[in-house]
């Protein structure tokens, strides 16, 4: 099947605008890798980009460390997001972050600026468009200081599986809407040439009323092997130098459940 056949073209902006009221439920639960992160940003000593940045999961704890932080995202309604949780920081922390509502695939940063940039929980595979996520790339690495890092991860398909079959997810309170709701989904592909897939969320709950409601959300995720990332980042001038199978940084393996690159700008 063709991507044409599936896939609109603006489904990412509009997809995303409606998934920020829930994407704090959907990844509440993910911490590791703000560890992770947070070491680099350490170990680099700043100031650091990240490419998606959403609500702040990951870059507001790097901010906290006392790192200067830029975030990008193509979402304005997750920004919204990301703003109010600073307006609740105190505002040494706020003042270290700056944000930017932009597509990183057609809009350049400043040259020369970040010691750590990185694409994280999997960015890089919603640049499904031809082009996209090479553009992004070479982007991200043109804003590397000389000497800078960037990161690249995703989930290690290899090691996982699609659930063809409706599986279920989570059952959580919802505050912002005074609701109990429950997460389920389905992976399809639906492009085999490119590796694009699309899931499709299915969410019901009950709201403080007694009322039922139910609705549906669908993403589409272009797949990424190591070797794809890798000849990516080497296209844009950088140098790989380690990968990893999880964010603990124990070596890749094709049965770890992450693919994590790690690439240097070269003098």
């Amino acid at each position: 099947m063709s991507k044409s056949e599936h896939v609109n073209t603006n489904w990412r902006l509009a997809n995303w605008e409606e998934r920020a009221d829930l994407y704090d439920l959907f990844v509440e639960d993910r911490t590791r890798d703000i560890a992770f992160y947070t070491g680099f940003a350490n170990e680099t000593g700043g100031p650091v980009l990240e490419v998606g940045c959403g609500s702040g999961r990951i870059l507001l704890p790097i901010a906290a460390r006392g790192h200067q932080g830029v975030g990008v995202d193509f979402s304005n309604k997750m920004l919204d997001r990301f703003r109010r949780r600073l307006s609740r920081e105190d505002d040494v922390v706020a003042s270290r972050i700056k944000l930017l509502c932009q597509d990183i695939a057609a809009t350049p940063l400043e040259k020369d600026t970040f010691s750590l940039v990185f694409f994280a929980f999997g960015m890089l595979g919603f640049l499904i468009e031809e082009g996209e996520a090479a553009r992004a790339v070479s982007n991200a690495a043109r804003s590397l200081k000389p000497g800078g890092t960037l990161i690249v991860e995703r989930r290690n398909r290899f090691a996982d599986r699609y659930h063809t079959a409706r599986e279920f997810d989570w059952i959580k309170k919802w505050p912002e809407k005074s609701a109990t709701v429950c997460q389920s989904h389905t992976d399809l592909i639906v492009d085999s040439t490119r590796q694009i897939r699309q899931t499709l969320y299915f969410y019901e709950g009950i709201d403080s009323a007694g009322q039922h409601f139910a609705f549906q959300q669908v993403l589409y995720f272009r797949e990424f092997s190591s070797l794809e990332i890798e000849e990516l980042l080497r296209s844009a001038g950088l140098q790989v130098t380690n990968y990893f199978g999880d964010y603990d940084r124990r070596p890749f393996a094709p049965d770890q459940p992450r693919i994590i690159v790690v690439a240097q700008k070269v003098d």
